[in-house]
């Protein structure tokens, strides 16, 4: 069994993942800015080590603790982008380096979830193996590749979330009414929980990603031209824009609609 430092355990991703690395019998230690061990000290005595931070702060924990890593160690972050800590993490510390992001929230069991790990210097098969067995779904990917994907997985979908909500306000729209459609339902639902969580969480994932500034700009781009269809009440216009769409989505399957259709009655 391993020794596992995770230095922002107290937050609720660490504390999932404390309770899951010491069912499997690994001792964990927990160390943050209001427990007594330093994360310099629990670094300097761990196999793996943890840094489950906020994003904005992660590179420089990352600078604090690096050094304090063993060479033999495994040093890995929890953050949703990877590029710029993966970077400090080869930098700063002499240990086997390797990006993890877990795909989901720590509201959410971790059976069947998505976990991306981001290999940068040596071994941390034994870390993909423990993940394996915790049931979460391991994929491996470059930090680029990562981040390229999380722009869209993530940046693209909250920026839909957060102008869908801010039309509203501008509206003086309440949420709430007789007139709800099950699509308006299913999407309120998903801005809410967006609007639920930390702001800094959601500002750190728009503003630290590397791709994020591309999508915004194709964003953008794609409302502007809907919306000049519909102040022209350009039919033709806003036709050929949802035609556009589908063709890129392709057609639905049966089994593709079988599968929208559980995830809908499950929101």
């Amino acid at each position: 069994m391993a020794k596992v430092a995770i230095i922002g355990g107290k937050g609720k991703m660490g504390r999932l993942f404390v309770k899951a690395f010491r069912k499997q019998g690994h001792t964990v230690v927990v160390a943050s800015r209001t427990t007594k061990l330093k994360p310099s000290q629990a670094a300097a005595q761990a196999d793996l080590v943890i840094i489950t931070v906020p994003i904005r702060d992660t590179v420089n924990v990352i600078k604090s603790v690096g050094k304090h890593v063993r060479k033999g160690a495994i040093l890995t972050d929890f953050t949703s982008v990877k590029v710029k800590p993966c970077q400090a993490m080869k930098k700063y510390s002499k240990a086997n380096v390797v990006g993890s992001h877990p795909v989901f929230g720590p509201s959410v069991g971790l059976k069947g979830q998505q976990f991306v790990l981001c290999p940068v210097r040596g071994s941390h098969t034994w870390y993909a193996q423990s993940l394996k067995k915790m049931g979460l779904n391991v994929s491996t990917m470059t930090p680029r590749t990562h981040d390229k994907h999380m722009a869209i997985v993530q940046c693209l979908t909250h920026m839909s979330n957060f102008t869908f909500a801010h039309a509203m306000k501008q509206l003086h729209y309440k949420p709430k009414g007789v007139l709800t459609s099950p699509i308006y339902r299913i999407k309120l639902a998903i801005a809410r929980r967006a609007l639920d969580a930390p702001t800094e969480l959601y500002t750190d994932i728009e503003t630290e990603n590397p791709y994020a500034k591309q999508v915004a700009k194709a964003y953008k781009k794609a409302t502007d031209q809907l919306e000049g269809a519909i102040r022209a009440e350009d039919k033709k216009g806003v036709a050929r824009f949802i035609e556009d769409c589908q063709k890129h989505f392709g057609k639905l399957t049966t089994s593709m609609r079988d599968k929208i259709n559980k995830l809908v009655r499950f929101l």
